[in-house]
């Protein structure tokens, strides 16, 4: 089952499209924190002035 389909909180991920993600979740692997394309939306914070999620 996908994170995002469990529906609890830390778990909801999406895909980052532009910017740095800071991760905060204990969910992710450390390759798809070391990827940057997908993130969990409650307790992960951006690095720089612009960020992108795809919706």
């Amino acid at each position: 089952m996908h994170a995002s389909e469990e529906g609890t909180r830390e778990t909801r991920e999406t895909d980052a499209v532009e910017g740095e993600v800071d991760h905060h979740d204990p969910v992710l692997t450390d390759e798809e924190r070391a990827s940057g394309e997908t993130m969990t939306i409650c307790v992960t914070r951006r690095r720089g002035p612009r960020w992108v999620l795809d919706p």
